[in-house]
């Protein structure tokens, strides 16, 4: 059964269900932002971390294939749960998916309990402004050439548009227990998190202010800055 969470004012609809052990999430909100944006908050570690409220920390992973890989560390009761996720970004004009997908042939050595989940992004362009983009360059002499779809899908990617996002994630029989207290509605944590990349999305050059109880991610915070020292 599909349970419904509480919407919030900006339209975002979020849904769970419990199945075979594991825990889904269904979640659809409207953003004005572009795609690139989206993407980079995404799977940017830096990025990442300004909005993903119970991520602890994130870095980049080397692998044989040199596709994206991320270690990714969150925290939950005292409890730290840790993911490393193959990220693949597929590109294209009036849509672009995002799929981080766990990988445990990784030989690290995990610093919390080893979790599996994956997590679907698909961002769909809802506004009129593809035809617009096409008739822009048509006005300007240029022909519709291979090289003309590459300066399209670049531009449209980089102009503010009305965005449809739809996240579906899967979390295992142990990693699940991060958004218990959310399905519950005791905690708005996940509802907070998507909230927070909507705004940052809508307005990159803002921050948000992460929650003072997050002691691990603040003492990551301390040990990466006097590192880079």
């Amino acid at each position: 059964m599909t349970i419904p969470l509480v919407d919030l004012n900006n339209g975002l609809q979020i849904s769970y269900r419990f199945i075979n052990n594991q825990l889904q999430f269904h979640a659809i909100f409207a953003v004005e932002s572009n795609f690139e944006t989206i993407v980079n908050l995404l799977v940017k570690p830096e990025s990442r971390k300004k909005w993903d409220l119970k991520l602890v920390d994130i870095e980049k992973l080397s692998n044989e294939n040199e596709n994206l890989c991320l270690k990714m560390l969150y925290s939950q009761d005292k409890c730290l749960y840790e993911f490393h996720n193959d990220v693949h970004v597929n590109w294209s004009i009036y849509h672009t998916t995002v799929n981080f997908c766990s990988n445990k042939s990784t030989n690290i050595k995990a610093k919390g309990i080893l979790g599996n989940m994956s997590s679907y992004y698909k961002l769909e362009n809802l506004s009129k402004a593809d035809s617009s983009f096409a008739l822009n360059y048509k006005s300007h002499g240029i022909k519709k050439v291979a090289s003309c779809i590459d300066n399209l899908q670049e531009s449209i990617k980089s102009h503010l548009e009305l965005i449809k996002v739809t996240w579906k994630a899967s979390f295992c029989e142990h990693s699940k227990k991060m958004f218990i207290a959310d399905c519950l509605e005791e905690t708005n944590l996940l509802k907070n998190t998507i909230a927070g990349l909507i705004h940052l999305a809508e307005k990159p050059s803002e921050s948000i202010q992460r929650s003072p109880q997050n002691t691990l991610f603040n003492a990551c915070e301390r040990k990466r800055l006097k590192s880079s020292v």
